[in-house]
């Protein structure tokens, strides 16, 4: 029996951590201290108004400095306040409470800029710009785990047969 749970990065990794998962998928992050098998990286793209056109084919991540932002939750904030803390920008951070199709929507009508994931973004971003950064940003996507020797034998087949599919992807 697989049973799936959905959670906060931050959430995912405490599952584990507690026993109550065997393996969680999600995005690494800094001090993590789990088994980490990493799967692929997700580009982190500028989700921008519609009427945005400058001709670039990317955003300078110093471009969001001043900008409102639209700050994603479910612990997607981790991985966007890396990228823009590396680089000194600060925009007006207004953070969110609602869904990643919500934020497009509001980025959409003009209620400030985001930045999401090439994976998340996939098969919804008719309605907004999405550029990639400059300098480019990815996320780490992976399985964080409990050490193998400790996983039960059909926990390390499903890790296997995971890491499969997604080379074939």
């Amino acid at each position: 029996t697989v049973d799936i749970q959905m959670g906060s990065v931050e959430e995912v990794y405490r599952w584990v951590r507690e026993d109550k998962a065997d393996m969680g998928f999600a995005s690494l992050q800094d001090g993590m201290t789990m088994d980490w098998l990493p799967l692929a990286e997700d580009p982190l793209l500028a989700i921008l108004p519609p009427e945005y056109d400058s001709g670039e084919t990317a955003f300078p991540v110093e471009a969001f400095n001043g900008q409102e932002f639209l700050m994603p939750s479910m612990g997607f904030d981790k991985d966007i306040l890396r990228v823009l803390n590396e680089h000194g920008v600060t925009p007006l951070i207004r953070t969110t409470q609602v869904s990643d199709s919500a934020v497009i929507s509001m980025v959409e009508h003009g209620l400030g800029v985001s930045v999401l994931s090439r994976l998340v973004l996939r098969g919804r971003q008719n309605s907004v710009r999405a550029l990639p950064l400059e300098p480019r940003a990815v996320r780490e996507l992976g399985i964080a785990a409990r050490p193998q020797k400790e996983l039960r034998p059909i926990a390390r087949q499903f890790i296997r047969q995971a890491c499969e599919m997604i080379e074939k992807m």
